[in-house]
């Protein structure tokens, strides 16, 4: 149970940061990564090694995320609001 709560964490953390449900299920099932040494990230999680997962998919958030910022002018304005609290 806890497991899948954390899969879907990671799925909605993709989605927030803009990737579609057909990318996530690729990234998840279709796309191996050096980090997952060489394994896909359903793999991975499959061999009990959820937190190289989570690392890595806390790395293309945080990716996408510093991509988005320049052009997102809400995130911007709450990052000057938070300076002056």
């Amino acid at each position: 149970m806890w497991s899948s709560r954390e899969a879907t964490k990671i799925n909605v953390a993709l989605e927030r940061v803009g990737y579609s449900p057909a990318y996530i299920t690729r990234w998840w099932n279709h796309s191996a990564y050096p980090e997952l040494s060489g394994r896909t990230p359903t793999r991975a999680w499959n061999d009990h090694e959820s937190d190289q997962v989570r690392a890595l998919a806390e790395k293309i958030v945080s990716s996408r995320f510093a991509e988005q910022l320049p052009e997102s002018a809400a995130i911007l304005n709450r990052l000057e609001a938070s300076k002056r609290s």
